[in-house]
Protein backbone atom coordinates (compact mmCIF):
# COMPACT_ATOMS: atom_id res chain seq x y z
CA UNK A 1 0.00 0.00 0.00
CA UNK A 2 2.92 2.34 0.75
CA UNK A 3 4.29 1.81 -2.74
CA UNK A 4 1.01 3.07 -4.27
CA UNK A 5 1.49 6.48 -2.63
CA UNK A 6 5.18 6.76 -3.49
CA UNK A 7 4.63 7.92 -7.13
CA UNK A 8 2.05 10.46 -5.94
CA UNK A 9 4.44 11.79 -3.28
CA UNK A 10 7.27 12.05 -5.83
CA UNK A 11 5.04 13.99 -8.24
CA UNK A 12 4.01 16.42 -5.48
CA UNK A 13 7.62 16.77 -4.31
CA UNK A 14 9.02 17.60 -7.76
CA UNK A 15 6.13 19.88 -8.74
CA UNK A 16 6.70 21.89 -5.55
CA UNK A 17 10.35 22.49 -6.51
CA UNK A 18 9.61 23.42 -10.11
CA UNK A 19 6.93 25.90 -9.07
CA UNK A 20 9.34 27.68 -6.67
CA UNK A 21 11.21 29.52 -9.40
CA UNK A 22 13.29 32.57 -8.59
CA UNK A 23 11.28 35.76 -8.95
CA UNK A 24 12.61 37.80 -11.87
CA UNK A 25 13.44 41.47 -11.21
CA UNK A 26 11.99 44.15 -13.43
CA UNK A 27 14.10 44.66 -16.58
CA UNK A 28 14.89 48.22 -15.48
CA UNK A 29 16.51 47.16 -12.19
CA UNK A 30 20.27 47.54 -11.87
CA UNK A 31 22.95 49.98 -12.98
CA UNK A 32 22.98 51.71 -16.38
CA UNK A 33 25.88 53.76 -17.84
CA UNK A 34 25.33 57.00 -19.74
CA UNK A 35 26.24 56.94 -23.44
CA UNK A 36 24.55 60.04 -24.89
CA UNK A 37 23.19 63.37 -23.67
CA UNK A 38 21.07 65.79 -25.68
CA UNK A 39 20.26 69.11 -24.05
CA UNK A 40 18.44 72.14 -25.38
CA UNK A 41 16.26 75.07 -24.49
CA UNK A 42 12.65 74.76 -25.58
CA UNK A 43 10.94 78.04 -26.42
CA UNK A 44 7.33 77.52 -27.56
CA UNK A 45 8.29 74.15 -29.10
CA UNK A 46 11.35 75.57 -30.87
CA UNK A 47 14.71 74.01 -29.95
CA UNK A 48 17.39 76.55 -29.11
CA UNK A 49 21.06 75.76 -28.40
CA UNK A 50 20.57 72.08 -29.23
CA UNK A 51 23.69 70.26 -28.01
CA UNK A 52 24.57 66.56 -28.13
CA UNK A 53 27.33 65.00 -26.03
CA UNK A 54 28.79 61.57 -26.69
CA UNK A 55 31.68 61.99 -24.24
CA UNK A 56 33.34 62.43 -21.71
CA UNK A 57 31.21 59.86 -19.89
CA UNK A 58 32.82 57.78 -17.14
CA UNK A 59 31.71 55.12 -14.67
CA UNK A 60 30.45 57.99 -12.48
CA UNK A 61 27.82 58.86 -15.12
CA UNK A 62 25.22 56.26 -14.21
CA UNK A 63 21.69 55.61 -13.04
CA UNK A 64 20.68 52.74 -10.78
CA UNK A 65 17.20 51.46 -10.06
CA UNK A 66 17.12 49.91 -6.61
CA UNK A 67 14.61 47.32 -5.45
CA UNK A 68 13.26 49.62 -2.72
CA UNK A 69 11.66 52.15 -5.10
CA UNK A 70 14.63 54.52 -5.15
CA UNK A 71 16.73 55.70 -8.06
CA UNK A 72 20.38 56.82 -7.82
CA UNK A 73 22.00 59.09 -10.39
CA UNK A 74 25.71 59.86 -10.54
CA UNK A 75 27.67 62.43 -12.50
CA UNK A 76 31.16 63.89 -12.64
CA UNK A 77 30.69 66.63 -15.25
CA UNK A 78 28.38 69.57 -15.84
CA UNK A 79 27.11 69.71 -19.41
CA UNK A 80 25.97 73.12 -20.62
CA UNK A 81 23.82 74.27 -23.50
CA UNK A 82 25.89 75.35 -26.49
CA UNK A 83 24.92 79.00 -26.10
CA UNK A 84 26.78 81.83 -27.84
CA UNK A 85 29.97 82.80 -26.00
CA UNK A 86 29.85 79.65 -23.84
CA UNK A 87 33.57 79.01 -23.36
CA UNK A 88 33.47 75.65 -21.59
CA UNK A 89 30.45 73.51 -22.49
CA UNK A 90 31.72 70.63 -20.29
CA UNK A 91 33.11 71.13 -16.81
CA UNK A 92 34.52 68.33 -14.63
CA UNK A 93 33.23 68.29 -11.04
CA UNK A 94 33.69 66.14 -7.95
CA UNK A 95 31.56 63.02 -8.50
CA UNK A 96 28.11 63.32 -6.92
CA UNK A 97 25.23 60.90 -6.44
CA UNK A 98 21.63 61.96 -5.92
CA UNK A 99 18.71 59.77 -4.88
CA UNK A 100 15.10 60.05 -5.98
CA UNK A 101 11.99 57.97 -5.52
CA UNK A 102 10.41 56.40 -8.59
CA UNK A 103 6.93 55.19 -9.43
CA UNK A 104 6.03 52.90 -12.33
CA UNK A 105 3.13 54.17 -14.46
CA UNK A 106 1.51 51.97 -17.12
CA UNK A 107 0.76 53.76 -20.38
CA UNK A 108 -0.48 52.60 -23.77
CA UNK A 109 3.14 52.84 -25.00
CA UNK A 110 4.49 50.76 -22.10
CA UNK A 111 5.73 51.45 -18.60
CA UNK A 112 7.19 54.84 -17.69
CA UNK A 113 8.96 55.59 -14.45
CA UNK A 114 8.26 58.96 -12.85
CA UNK A 115 11.06 60.34 -10.66
CA UNK A 116 10.39 62.52 -7.64
CA UNK A 117 12.49 63.89 -4.83
CA UNK A 118 11.99 62.17 -1.48
CA UNK A 119 9.93 64.22 0.99
CA UNK A 120 11.98 66.98 2.58
CA UNK A 121 12.21 70.72 3.01
CA UNK A 122 10.63 72.82 0.24
CA UNK A 123 12.80 73.79 -2.70
CA UNK A 124 13.91 77.36 -1.84
CA UNK A 125 14.87 78.08 -5.46
CA UNK A 126 11.39 77.29 -6.70
CA UNK A 127 12.61 75.24 -9.65
CA UNK A 128 10.20 72.64 -10.96
CA UNK A 129 11.46 69.44 -12.55
CA UNK A 130 9.55 66.78 -14.46
CA UNK A 131 11.65 63.65 -14.97
CA UNK A 132 10.53 60.39 -16.55
CA UNK A 133 12.41 57.26 -17.54
CA UNK A 134 11.37 55.00 -20.40
CA UNK A 135 12.85 51.62 -21.28
CA UNK A 136 13.62 51.98 -25.01
CA UNK A 137 14.63 48.32 -25.35
CA UNK A 138 16.19 45.62 -23.16
CA UNK A 139 19.58 47.41 -23.20
CA UNK A 140 18.71 51.11 -23.48
CA UNK A 141 16.78 53.52 -21.31
CA UNK A 142 15.93 57.18 -21.82
CA UNK A 143 15.77 59.74 -19.01
CA UNK A 144 13.77 62.80 -20.11
CA UNK A 145 14.28 65.70 -17.70
CA UNK A 146 12.57 69.08 -17.99
CA UNK A 147 13.50 72.06 -15.81
CA UNK A 148 10.89 74.81 -15.78
CA UNK A 149 13.00 77.17 -13.65
CA UNK A 150 11.95 80.79 -13.20
CA UNK A 151 11.49 81.78 -16.81
CA UNK A 152 8.40 83.63 -17.90
CA UNK A 153 6.41 82.10 -20.69
CA UNK A 154 7.18 78.77 -22.25
CA UNK A 155 10.98 78.58 -22.08
CA UNK A 156 12.48 75.59 -20.30
CA UNK A 157 15.60 73.41 -20.43
CA UNK A 158 15.35 69.79 -21.56
CA UNK A 159 17.92 67.01 -21.08
CA UNK A 160 17.53 63.65 -22.79
CA UNK A 161 20.03 61.15 -21.40
CA UNK A 162 20.51 57.67 -22.82
CA UNK A 163 21.97 54.77 -20.82
CA UNK A 164 22.89 51.16 -21.57
CA UNK A 165 23.23 48.14 -19.30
Amino acid sequence: MKTKYLPLLLILFFSAFTSCKKVQQAPIAGTWLETRLETYEDSANVKLYDTTYLRPFTSFDFVRFNGDGTFDSGQDHYYYLNMPHQNDAVQQITPTVGTWDYTAISTSAGTKYVLSLPPGPPNPGGFVFADTVTLVNANTLWLHAVSYGHSIGTIFVVSDSYYTK
